[in-house]
């Protein structure tokens, strides 16, 4: 769920401290591992993505498709920022890549869906909600009754269930908003969710 007038946080905090497995975008993939969270969301949830997001994020690693409208490990210059130090103790690979079949999904026209249809198809298959920081993915998730969140939604479910520490949600939140612009309304999402979730976790 993303915020909005309707949106209860108490419910989506009940079903998501249930969640046991996520349809993981690079976008969140990529906070994570930089806050040094990805091997606790890990160790909390089987984390899947499709092959189309694991070679965004083999690019990324390698310094490849920075610029262009993709900020995600790259400096304000649009190269490579050295300086990222993504989560060592849970590298991308431990993420789970699954496909409907061998060749490409593809969409109603026949042509290979692109990468944020492709994920949001994987989920919408499989019945999982979407991890993503892409307004874009998570109103097309929405769009076929899924749930879905962010990375500092995630932060909040981890610290509510025990799985990492409040220096740990801390740390992670400031991170998270040292590299966003995180709007009021999403700031005050992922608040209230974190709220209601102490109460159940």
């Amino acid at each position: 769920m993303r915020p909005s007038a309707r949106a209860d946080p108490e419910a989506f905090a009940s079903r998501a401290l249930g969640f046991r497995d996520l349809a993981a975008d690079s976008s969140s993939l990529i906070v994570l591992a930089e806050i040094g969270l990805l091997a606790s969301a890990l160790a909390r949830w089987r984390l899947s993505t499709t092959a189309a997001v694991a070679a965004e994020l083999r690019a990324g690693d390698r310094g490849e498709g920075c610029g262009e409208g993709r900020g995600e490990g790259c400096a304000a210059d649009g190269r490579p920022d050295a300086g990222r130090q993504p989560d060592s103790e849970a590298p991308f690979g431990a993420v789970r890549v699954v496909e409907d079949q061998a060749s490409p999904a593809l969409g109603a026209d026949g042509k290979p869906l692109s990468a944020d249809a492709g994920l949001v198809s994987l989920a919408a298959r499989l019945g999982l909600p979407v991890l993503s920081e892409d307004g874009r993915i998570l109103r097309a998730a929405e769009e076929r009754g899924l749930d879905c969140l962010d990375s500092l939604v995630a932060v909040e479910l981890l610290a509510a269930a025990g799985s990492i520490t409040g220096e740990q949600a801390e740390d992670g939140r400031r991170l998270i908003r040292a590299r966003s612009i995180i709007s009021p309304a999403r700031a005050a999402w992922a608040g209230a969710v974190g709220l209601a979730a102490e109460k159940f976790g």
